[in-house]
């Protein structure tokens, strides 16, 4: 059983752990607190000449929440010593207080609703005719776009 003072320790060093990801061309960073939130956004002057905002976006994004599942990752890491005496509560709660069965205290998993662009290409590839400064719109892109 952890005492308080060593219970409070653990929480503060999980509320204190950040999380990294740069995506997979190296043109974004983002640095996210315990709690996801961005702290920290780096691109290179390449990835705001490459001129396609959509892509950008998905990539920051996706970089974004792979920081985050990192960041996820290690708070649970650090909570870890506190699982056990938490579940012992649990069950003694349960034991007095069958209807909360169905209460949930776990934080769920980051979700991912974005694909980074540049992960699956090879750092050593040429770019692509889309990375150069004025790019060729495709039919899907806005009809109303100035190019």
């Amino acid at each position: 059983m952890l005492d308080s003072d060593r219970a409070l320790a653990v929480q503060q060093e999980a509320m204190s752990v950040r999380g990294a990801a740069t995506s997979g061309d190296g043109q974004v960073t983002v640095e996210v607190d315990a709690t996801g939130v961005i702290t920290d956004l780096k691109l290179t002057e390449l990835a705001l000449s490459r001129g396609n905002a959509n892509k950008l976006a998905a990539t920051v994004v996706a970089t974004a929440q792979s920081a985050a599942a990192q960041a996820r990752a290690r708070m649970s890491e650090a909570l870890a010593p506190l699982r056990e005496q938490n579940e012992q509560i649990r069950k003694a709660m349960l034991e007095h207080n069958p209807e909360l069965a169905e209460l949930r205290t776990t934080v769920p998993e980051v979700p991912r609703t974005a694909e980074d662009p540049g992960a699956a290409r090879q750092q050593d590839e040429p770019d692509e005719p889309d990375d150069v400064l004025v790019p060729i719109p495709d039919e899907a892109e806005d009809e109303a776009a100035p190019w």
